[in-house]
């Protein structure tokens, strides 16, 4: 997935988050995203972000649902970037696949990818050519006409994969 893609998402499921607390509790919210407080009730809500421990915890006390981010150890630790994913877990949003430009020597069993075509197919492994000696990478072809499955081997590298 790019980079824009993904704020935008994150930006749209932070942007939920701000709608649905602004309506339990304005000035709660203000205080948690205007002065930063690192532990703000909002409701039957507790929202808590450790800058340190680069987190970002969404608590129902009410219904006991929680929901925790964590920011991965090499990023910057981004408050409402955290919040968004932290919003979409709460609410059992899953995060939408994008196409990524991949290497089909990179890609694990089951995996799905496309070449030149729309045709789909499923990464089941490499092989060697018994001839040429040459890498290759085989799958099948994901086709909805019926049950018979053809198997390809491809030598070119460089695939379309959704993460």
């Amino acid at each position: 997935m790019d980079n824009l893609t993904m704020k935008q998402w994150v930006g749209g499921q932070y942007n939920s988050f701000h709608h649905f607390m602004s309506k339990i509790d304005e000035d709660a919210l203000h205080r948690f995203l205007v002065y930063n407080e690192p532990y703000v009730r909002i409701g039957n809500f507790v929202v808590e972000v450790s800058k340190y421990r680069k987190t970002v915890t969404i608590l129902n006390t009410k219904s006991g649902k929680c929901a925790i981010a964590h920011c991965a150890p090499t990023d910057q630790f981004v408050m409402w970037y955290g919040v968004g994913i932290c919003w979409a877990r709460y609410n059992h949003v899953e995060r939408p696949k994008f196409p990524v430009r991949k290497r089909l020597s990179e890609l694990k069993p089951h995996d799905i990818f496309k070449l030149y075509t729309s045709q789909k197919y499923e990464f089941i492994g490499t092989t060697t050519e018994r001839t040429k000696g040459e890498v290759g990478y085989v799958a099948f072809a994901l086709d909805s006409r019926g049950d018979d499955k053809e198997y390809f081997t491809f030598f070119e590298d460089y695939c379309t994969v959704w993460e």
